[in-house]
């Protein structure tokens, strides 16, 4: 059972280049932990959420839009940064 939960909005480009806030666009998402952060790839369809000990990673669904949990990785902040950087 999921303790958290994080609202999502989404952003979209306007006319001359201004970002706007996308109306009807928030998803809530659910997580077993309180999210401290969370950081998007380039073309926003993939979001890292962490917090103490874990790291979440969603992928926007293009059929639907929904955010979906695809990897979990629960440890120690060595650990997590193995998970993002690889071997070192």
């Amino acid at each position: 059972m999921y303790a958290t939960t994080a609202q999502i909005h989404t952003l979209r480009r306007k006319e001359g280049g201004a970002l706007g806030y996308e109306p009807n666009s928030s998803q809530v998402i659910q997580t077993d932990f309180d999210v401290w952060r969370v950081a998007w790839n380039a073309t926003g369809t993939v979001l890292l959420t962490s917090c103490e000990g874990a790291l979440g990673l969603w992928r926007r669904d293009v059929s639907t839009g929904a955010w979906v949990n695809v990897h979990f990785q629960k440890g120690s902040s060595r650990e997590s940064v193995t998970f993002l950087h690889g071997s070192r």
